[in-house]
This record gives structure tokens, C-alpha cells and sequence, in this order.
């Protein structure tokens, strides 16, 4: 793309480490597992990786890399790397550390704190959504930032966009865990200094933790899933009828089989298992059903979608538009890894020209 554009090609620097799959047996991972999957049960481990922090990619930008790309670190550290390469701030400076993290913090989903995900109409009004700007921080040495967006583009930057990124996936906000300093959000203060633009201040750090995160994934089975529509005159009944059909027809072939099922926009996401229940007292004329099921043997969860396709000629009237799928999956789990296992290196590609 540079030479097309007839510019000097950028320096690349790649940052590695992350990787510690072949570093950790499953009973090691299972012993510093904090949730997920039982590790202890994993036939094989198929990738483990730690969260690594910013100091590699300050590394690599001191080093005059252009663009950096990196394996497996913390969404933060995508903004705390530049900013201890501008200002050359110590490992352990934990205040100015906890600004460059917070400044990432509210960086790491995009136009989250530009409207994104906040609108709510009539409650969270947010002006020119289909053309929302993505965030921009501006921070200066001592680690004071304002968050603002690019002139002319949609969204909003307020007060309140910007709080509920601050505590968004926020367990503790005085002891917020990252690989390069614990955060300290208590004393955070928001203020508006002008359109779309928001000072963020107080933030405090503490030293790093410990250990780092690890995301370990292992072979999880197979889902499967398959969807059919009943419309029209006392659809939600016709459903409901063809859910109990599916399950007494697999329970047949496939005891064991967990079928759940739910009915999309009547009652999916806040229902359990068997979420059809009681169906035909729905208001609705539309009512899309999806089944689904897991297995670590895929032919299982193919009998459950035979039988919801079979619903088309041996199920209730008027079924139609039959979808169905299988996917290989991850099961993920969490956990907290030791920093001597953590061993970063940055590789630069190709020579500055």
C-alpha cells in the first residue's frame, strides 16, 4: 500500500511473548484457573495466552517502528505504549501509568464513548448515529486528558457517555487490574469544557499486580443450531408445539442431549432452557424459533437438526424458512499466570529506508 501510494514503506515491528501454550501443561493451567472451563478435563490445550502490557510496544515505537502489531495484550496498553514512548514515563510513575490506562480504557471500544452502545431513544438521544466519529484523547505529560471526536461526525461526547465507559466491565473501581499498574478510579473526575469534549482527571495507580491474565481455549464439542418460523393466526400455539416436538423426538434418539429452545423476541434472552414455555399465551403473530444443542460428537447434535427440519412436512401447520448449522467450538477459560512466565520480544521487520 505505501509503494502504491508512492510513500517509503513503514517500519514494522512485531511484539511476541505472549504465547505460553507450550510452556504450561493443562494440570499447571487447571491449578490457576479462576473461571471458565474445568482445564483439569481438557484432552488437549489448544492456545494459551497472556495478557501482556505496553512496555513492549514503547519498546518497539522507541526502536522507530511505525506500526506495530502484537500478539495478545490488554486493550489499554494500546494507549499507555505511545504515551510512555512521548513522554518517556518511569515503569513505576503508578499515577501517570493509571492516566495512560484510563486514557486507554476509554479508547478500547471505539464509539462506545461516542454514542455507540449508549443510545437509547427518547432516554439517551444521540445525534447522527449512522455517522458516528471515533474517539479521540488528548493527553498531555502529566497525564491529564480530554476525550473529543473528529469535527463534522456524528455521535456525542458528554458527561455521561464518557462515565459509562469508565465503569464499563469495571469490577473493583478502586483496584482495576492491569499488566502495567492497578488503577485507581475513586477519584476520577468528568467534566464538560465544551462540545463534544470531556476532561477526565484524578486518576490514581498503584504497583502492578503480581500475575498476569491468561485466556487458555480448548476443544469444546460442536453446537448446533437450527431455526424455523410460524406466522400468522395462532402462531405462538404452533410454535410452542412444534418445540415440544423436536425435544420428545430427540429425547428419544438422544437421551442425554441438553435441547434448548428459544423463541426469538417472545422469549430468548431472558429465558432459561426450556424458554417456550407457556408460549401460546404470547401476543404475536411471528414467532421465529431456534433450537440448539452441544456435543463433543457432531452427529448427536445433527439428529437435532433433522428433526427441526423435519418439522417442514411432520410438525404443525405453516412452518417455513428452516435454517440450520454446526460449528466447531472454543471453550475459554481464565487465569492468573505468574510474570516469570511472561517473556516479551519485539522483532523488527525489514531495515528503515
Amino acid at each position: 500500500m505505501a509503494r502504491s501510494f508512492g510513500v517509503r514503506p513503514p517500519r514494522i515491528a512485531a511484539v511476541e511473548g505472549d504465547d505460553i501454550a507450550g510452556r504450561l501443561s493443562a494440570s499447571d493451567l487447571a491449578s490457576r484457573r479462576i473461571d471458565g472451563v474445568d482445564l483439569a478435563q481438557a484432552r488437549e490445550i489448544l492456545s494459551a495466552n497472556l495478557y501482556l502490557g505496553a512496555q513492549p510496544i514503547a519498546q518497539a515505537l522507541d526502536q522507530g517502528a511505525d506500526i506495530v502489531v502484537t500478539g495478545r495484550v490488554a486493550d489499554s496498553a494500546l494507549a499507555l505504549g505511545p504515551l510512555l514512548h512521548a513522554f518517556r514515563w518511569s515503569a513505576d510513575d503508578w499515577d501517570r501509568l493509571a492516566a495512560g490506562t484510563l486514557a486507554g480504557h476509554l479508547l478500547e471500544c471505539g464509539a462506545q464513548v461516542t454514542g455507540g452502545y449508549f443510545a437509547d431513544p427518547g432516554y439517551k438521544d444521540v445525534p447522527g448515529l449512522a455517522e458516528v466519529g471515533y474517539p479521540i484523547a488528548e493527553v498531555d505529560e502529566a497525564g491529564e486528558m480530554v476525550i473529543t471526536k473528529p469535527a463534522g461526525t456524528g455521535g456525542v461526547v458528554s458527561r455521561l457517555t464518557v462515565i459509562e465507559q469508565l465503569l464499563y466491565e469495571i469490577h473493583d473501581p478502586s483496584a482495576y487490574l492491569a499488566p502495567d499498574v492497578v488503577l485507581d478510579l475513586t477519584n476520577v473526575e468528568v467534566a464538560e469544557i465544551g462540545k463534544d469534549r470531556v476532561r477526565v482527571s484524578g486518576a490514581r495507580g498503584g504497583p502492578a499486580p503480581e500475575t498476569l491474565k491468561a485466556t487458555v481455549c480448548v476443544d469444546g464439542g460442536f453446537l448446533g443450531e437450527a431455526e424455523i418460523s410460524y406466522a400468522g393466526p395462532n402462531a405462538p400455539a404452533r410454535a410452542q408445539l412444534a418445540a415440544e416436538v423436536v425435544r420428545a423426538r430427540v429425547r428419544t434418539r438422544v437421551p442425554h442431549l441438553n435441547v434448548r429452545v428459544d423463541a426469538i423476541g417472545v422469549r430468548s434472552v431472558w429465558g432459561a432452557a426450556s424458554a417456550t414455555t407457556n408460549l401460546r399465551g404470547a401476543q404475536t403473530d411471528d414467532v421465529r424459533l431456534r433450537f440448539a444443542a452441544e456435543s463433543s460428537n457432531a452427529s448427536e447434535v445433527e439428529i437435532l437438526l433433522d428433526e427441526a427440519e423435519a418439522l417442514y412436512c411432520a410438525g404443525p401447520a405453516g412452518g417455513a424458512g428452516v435454517r440450520r448449522r454446526i460449528t466447531p467450538r472454543l471453550a475459554s477459560a481464565s487465569c492468573l499466570i505468574e510474570r516469570r512466565f511472561a517473556e516479551p520480544r519485539v522483532t523488527m521487520l525489514g531495515a528503515p529506508t
